[in-house]
């Protein structure tokens, strides 16, 4: 089954999914409570320490994996910027690169069988009211299975959205931004008129 788990190993890769993912729970937590940029750079800091002390390439794939967020978290800095508190922008984008980072820690050390398994035992006291906690992991592994498919195909070309990805992408990107531009304008002029 096709997965995200990362084919160097780790000393994480030994540890338990329970274990991986309530420390995730723990560090996402303390991340929301930080206030201070300074105290979310150092988090992120050691986040990529992390990384790095698993090996480059492994630090490479780990970057990667956050290259979807680049214009999210730009945007959400550039709205903090226009409202006129890059503070605030900054420590939002730090504590949610870290909070993502850290969750594709778990996922690139963690195979998802045993993910599949945390989820059956943690829905298992659904049973006592009829309801069957194998579906939910079935969900789960068909997600994992075929969205990479239905978005890039087999061998990485012309999957089921295939070629009009890149256009479905920029039109997405279009909207939104525009949409945002648009409520940005709004904002301001409501806030120079009160």
């Amino acid at each position: 089954m096709l997965t995200l788990t990362s084919e160097i190993r780790t000393p994480l890769h030994d540890w338990r999914a329970g274990n991986k993912l309530s420390l995730l729970s723990i560090a996402i937590v303390t991340l929301f409570l930080l206030n201070s940029p300074i105290l979310l750079a150092g988090a992120a800091g050691l986040t990529a320490l992390l990384y790095l002390a698993f090996g480059t390439k492994f630090a490479a794939r780990g970057l990667r994996m956050l290259k979807p967020l680049r214009f999210f978290l730009g945007f959400i800095l550039l709205w903090q910027v226009v409202l006129g508190d890059p503070v605030t922008g900054f420590a939002i984008v730090l504590r949610l690169a870290t909070a993502v980072s850290l969750a594709n820690l778990v996922t690139l050390s963690t195979r998802l069988d045993d993910l599949i398994d945390l989820v059956i035992w943690l829905a298992s006291p659904a049973r006592f009211v009829g309801v069957s906690p194998k579906p939910l992991a079935l969900s789960i592994a068909l997600v994992v299975r075929f969205v990479p498919v239905l978005l890039e195909g087999s061998g990485g070309k012309n999957g089921i959205i295939g070629t009009n990805r890149d256009f479905l992408l920029a039109d997405l990107g279009q909207t939104c931004f525009v949409t945002s531009v648009e409520t940005m304008r709004r904002h301001v002029r409501h806030e120079t008129q009160s």
